[in-house]
């Protein structure tokens, strides 16, 4: 796969399927907030006109921090970010 080319190894994957999993299910990270900005960013990218063919970019990860909460031997971030920007309008919509 794809994941060789960026020196990723199964261990990886499992550690990366592991957080993926624990933070939607354990901190409610699909829910509130987060889950209505999903949900917000649907409803804009599907009111888009068919002209805007460019759509929607969006860039989301984990907020870095001095000290991450650890899981064993994984570190997980507390906070999260999401930027959507709207290519044809040259801005930031979230």
């Amino acid at each position: 796969g794809s994941g060789g080319r960026y020196g990723l190894v199964s261990e990886d994957y499992a550690r990366e399927f592991f957080l993926r999993e624990r933070l939607s299910t354990t901190t409610g990270f699909n829910r509130g907030i987060w889950k209505r900005l999903e949900s917000q960013v649907r409803a804009w990218a599907s009111e888009l006109p068919a002209s805007d063919t460019l759509g929607l970019m969006i860039w989301a990860g984990p907020v870095l921090e001095p000290e991450p909460e650890r899981w064993g031997r994984l570190m997980v971030p507390r906070y999260f970010y999401k930027i959507v920007y709207h290519p044809a309008q040259s801005r930031v919509v979230a």
